[in-house]
């Protein structure tokens, strides 16, 4: 994971850090541990504004995650790691003697799971 800064060419990218990390996986989410993820503007059942300054920002599908794994004893091994918009970690996705277990958050140190690690 490295921390790339960029060059102030503009006001707003004067303090700019970007976190790259070469080994999130480029293509689609698991599609089995997606769902729609609705947002509602601030407005309630009769569609009027109860909550102001809520809205905008760009589509989210929510990804299913397990947080508690209660497999005890039971080795998974990490597949790929996979960008989660709806949380600030990086999620892993698991298989389990060849099945696929719902996502994990990712570790505190990221450096710990890649893929082809044992999670236990």
């Amino acid at each position: 994971m490295a921390v790339v800064k960029c060059k102030p060419t503009s006001p707003g990218r004067r303090h700019v850090v970007k976190v790259v990390n070469p080994e999130l996986h480029k293509g689609k989410p698991f599609a089995p541990l997606v769902e729609k993820n609705s947002k509602s503007g601030g407005r309630n059942n009769n569609g009027r504004i109860t909550t102001r300054h809520i809205g905008g920002g760009h589509k989210q599908a929510y990804r299913i995650v397990d947080f508690k794994r209660n497999k005890d004893g039971i080795p998974a091994v990490v597949e790929r790691l996979e960008y989660d918009p709806n949380r600030s970690a990086n999620i892993a996705l698991g298989s389990v003697q060849r099945r696929r277990t719902p996502l994990h958050p990712g570790p505190e140190r990221p450096e710990s799971w890649r893929p082809d690690s044992v999670w236990r």
